[in-house]
């Protein structure tokens, strides 16, 4: 292919080849082939989607990077102009890591949940909102929607908070970590137990965040999570959000007695703290 105009690709590689000594040196701190990396640069052959996600991920960057026009390319390398774009890099290759270890089976978890556990702000009531999972190309998602003040006071303005984020099955457990995308101002985290029951009426666990009162109290709470089987009625769970006293019909008495447990019963704290 002599004479060929070199490719985005091909000028990104030999910039990156010229940050070391020679093409052997790159090959080897790398880890690819000598021979089959000149085929690259001679547009013989296009490297496989692996060997550009093993260089990427020794200059942390996204693979797709390797098709930026050449200018904006060396940009990024340039001195100070790479920092943010580095860094933003570096997060989506942490998250897919999560990813590529994540267990299919956050699939069998799709659906609607009823969340409960005790209230950060209001102490001595427990909160009840919406959750809901979603599997997209491999990958969980997850949305929840709860009210702050307690239903039963009938209030008819309420503050409402809204969660995304990323819901995980990595080695018998289930993480759900997302942040607040209103206020943004609170990241949360929850680890649950899986259940295999058929149904999976119940998941147990932890959940951990902070307070929405003016001290922002970092706080966890025991959390559980209440399949819906049916499609459910989205006007109703939404008319049900808020934080109740525990002892309320709202709350499903076994809920309330897994997260009053004493501390004795699976080594968590009571409640909130």
């Amino acid at each position: 292919m002599t004479g060929t105009q070199p490719t985005r690709l091909v000028e990104n590689l030999r910039f990156l080849t010229s940050r070391y000594r020679s093409i052997s040196e790159f090959c080897a701190v790398v880890g690819i082939n000598r021979q089959q990396f000149n085929k690259y640069l001679s547009q013989t052959v296009r490297p496989s989607d692996r060997i550009r996600r093993k260089i990427c991920d020794h200059f942390e960057i996204e693979p797709a990077m390797l098709d930026w026009p050449t200018t904006e390319f060396r940009a990024f390398f340039g001195a100070g102009a790479q920092t943010e774009a580095l860094a933003v890099s570096r997060a989506f290759s942490e998250l897919r890591a999560v990813f590529d270890a994540n267990d299919e089976r956050i699939g069998d978890y799709e659906g609607y949940y009823r969340r409960y556990y005790m209230s950060f702000s209001q102490r001595g009531f427990v909160l009840r909102s919406l959750l809901k999972i979603e599997v997209d190309a491999g990958i969980g998602f997850f949305r929840c929607i709860e009210r702050l003040h307690p239903a039963a006071t009938r209030r008819r303005r309420a503050t409402l908070f809204k969660y995304r984020g990323i819901a995980s099955f990595l080695r018998e457990r289930i993480f759900l970590t997302g942040w607040e995308h209103l206020s943004r101002n609170e990241i949360t985290h929850t680890v649950l137990y899986p259940t295999y029951a058929n149904g999976h009426s119940y998941m147990f666990g932890i959940i951990s965040g902070c307070s929405a009162a003016a001290m922002r109290e970092p706080l966890s709470s025991r959390i559980v999570l209440e399949r819906i089987d049916a499609p459910p009625d989205l006007r109703r769970e939404a008319a049900q959000l808020g934080a109740y006293p525990t002892d309320h019909e709202a709350i499903p008495s076994d809920v309330s007695q897994f997260l009053l447990a004493p501390a004795e019963a699976n080594g968590v704290m009571r409640g909130s703290y």
